[in-house]
């Protein structure tokens, strides 16, 4: 649902839909327990909620709050490998643009360390490339 809202907030550019948003994401965080697969998922939406945020305001505290979900994700260790991995490459984004390089690659050496559990050893050369370009964005 807060996936939703955020892409209504990135077409209608409302504050009002993105603080909706953010409360949702909220109580997604915060209803299930700790070992809820859908967690590293949700950490990355209301991330994203807060990357909306920054980008429409400029606010640090978003950004540091989107860094925040995002790094969370990464270590959701009885979660997706993929939701994981995925909340990594963004806050590695963010800590790259804030210029904080330590954190970037300790961030990246964590991605690393969940790529063979996201690309099958099975598999063609053609497939592990589709599936990196998927993940890189490319």
């Amino acid at each position: 649902m807060q996936l939703r809202f955020v892409l209504c907030i990135r077409k209608t550019g409302s504050i009002d839909d993105l603080d909706k948003a953010l409360g949702i994401g909220k109580a997604a965080i915060n209803a299930p327990d700790e070992d809820d697969p859908l967690r590293p998922q949700n950490l990355n939406h209301h991330g994203s909620g807060f990357m909306v945020g920054y980008h429409r305001t400029g606010s640090a505290d978003d950004l540091q709050e989107a860094f925040t979900q995002f790094t969370e994700s990464v270590y959701e260790s009885s979660s997706r490998h993929l939701d994981r991995l995925i909340g990594g490459l963004l806050a590695t984004d963010i800590a790259l643009m804030s210029t904080d390089y330590v954190q970037g690659a300790h961030l990246l050496t964590e991605c690393l360390a969940l790529l063979p559990s996201v690309i099958p050893r099975s598999g063609s050369y053609e497939d592990h490339l589709y599936i990196l370009r998927r993940i890189l964005g490319l």
